[in-house]
């Protein structure tokens, strides 16, 4: 985890008021940060998404995405998902405080399907995610394919439903145990997924 803390937009590297920065470059509430010292500047940027074109003062609390540091360390541009409210999405329940809605291009389309494969087909959890944060933007994904009814994202679905089991059947040691619990975690939700999209 870059910042150690909270993954909301005051945080990210993609927030135009932290000049390319990850981990806390301010603190408190969006409208009325006070501005690190590794930055100081008198009026510093605007608090605005460079990804995703959308200004974040006066969102009403703490909005965050899944292309934070804590979620993708490799500083990944492409949307993934909306722009939810204070930790809110996606939750179980299918049910977020939106502040902002995922762009949709081919572009951003075809890259939730190559992560979709890459990170929850491989059985290996990728480098610098916890739990936590592998289940967050592993429903992210699914969550945005199945809003964007990505019928391509299908294949991938089935075979994330299928790991249900896989927790109880590997060791804890076992090389992407890990991947392996978040995977059969997410089964749920891409067996909701899958419901929607074939319907």
């Amino acid at each position: 985890m870059p910042n150690g803390g909270f993954p909301i937009c005051a945080g990210c590297w993609f927030n135009r008021r932290n000049q390319g920065e990850d981990g806390w470059q301010s603190e408190g509430v969006l409208s009325g940060w006070s501005w690190h010292p590794k930055n100081p500047r008198k009026e510093p940027p605007q608090a605005f998404c460079e990804i995703r074109g959308v200004a974040l003062t006066g969102t009403g609390g703490l909005p965050v995405c899944a292309n934070h540091p804590v979620f993708r360390i490799d500083r990944d541009p492409i949307p993934i998902g909306p722009l939810w409210q204070s930790f809110s999405g996606p939750p179980a329940e299918g049910v977020g405080v939106l502040v902002a809605p995922s762009p949709d291009t081919d572009r951003i389309r075809l890259h939730l399907l190559h992560l979709l494969k890459e990170m929850f087909t491989t059985g290996q959890m990728p480098s610098g995610h916890n739990f936590q944060n592998y289940v967050f933007l592993g429903r992210a994904i699914i969550g945005q394919l199945t809003e964007f009814r990505e019928l391509r994202a299908i294949p991938f679905l089935k075979l994330i439903a299928e790991l249900d089991g896989a927790p109880q059947s590997r060791p804890a040691d076992t090389a992407g145990s890990d991947a392996a619990i978040s995977q059969g975690h997410l089964a749920v939700y891409a067996r909701q997924a899958l419901r929607d999209l074939e319907d």
